[in-house]
């Protein structure tokens, strides 16, 4: 009966042969977007492998606040993957109104969870961490702690991120998301790396501040540029 009533439904042979453009069009998106995760995913190595360097108290520190990062990144992914999804969809329909909009109200969400979590650490970090450790030391209490202190003031700019470079993704501008992440890679390898030999292990807690904010003003640039260049390519010309 559904295939009666809907024949458009049938599978054909034709159906699973390649389309090499369309093959090429998901290409163009997903490896900016794999090399933006390895990028990432190297920076972390070489964070850890600084941190490795000052013993295992604040090794045990450092993976423990990194836990705790973790949790609070959640809702930040979210907004991303949202923003992406309404970013594309609006993109198709050439509503740059909606995009501008939307981007607008999620940055003042994400501003608003970013208080939220910044209280909550500052006025139970010790508790936070206590979920993630069992009788810990004070050494790695203080390190995970310091590590916390340092980067919650700066969730505001890590939110950031994931909102304009999902939005660039959505605008299928796909090369900023793995721009994006080697100037995140770059300012976190040369700040951990510097700032450890005159600060020690708070140099590397410094380090992921320095990075965000870079990455955020990257993004944002990134952004707005692109916005304007393709609503007046897109927008007809009475």
């Amino acid at each position: 009966y559904i295939y009666k009533r809907f024949p458009q439904l049938h599978i054909h042979r034709s159906d699973f042969n390649l389309d090499w453009p369309e093959l090429w069009a998901h290409l163009r998106m997903g490896l900016p977007m794999a090399v933006q995760f390895s990028v990432l995913g190297l920076g972390i190595i070489i964070l850890q492998s600084v941190c490795n360097k000052f013993g295992s108290d604040q090794i045990a520190g450092f993976t423990t606040a990194m836990r705790v990062e973790q949790l609070a990144l959640q809702p930040m992914i979210s907004f991303g993957i949202a923003m992406a999804v309404f970013t594309a969809q609006n993109f198709g329909a050439r509503r740059f109104d909606r995009i501008r909009d939307a981007v607008h109200r999620c940055s003042l969400l994400t501003l608003a969870f970013s208080l939220f979590a910044a209280v909550v650490v500052f006025a139970f970090g010790e508790e936070v961490i206590g979920i993630f450790l069992d009788n810990p030391s004070p050494t790695v209490m203080e390190a995970a702690h310091l590590y916390i202190l340092y980067t919650v003031p700066v969730y505001f700019f890590l939110s950031q991120i994931f909102i304009y470079r999902n939005a660039c993704q959505g605008m299928g501008v796909s090369m900023i998301p793995m721009l994006s992440g080697v100037v995140e890679l770059i300012m976190r390898s040369i700040a951990a790396i510097y700032l450890s030999v005159p600060f020690g292990y708070e140099g590397i807690c410094m380090a992921e501040p320095i990075a965000w904010i870079s990455c955020a003003v990257f993004v944002f640039a990134a952004y707005h540029y692109f916005v304007r260049l393709l609503e007046k390519k897109y927008t007809p010309v009475n």
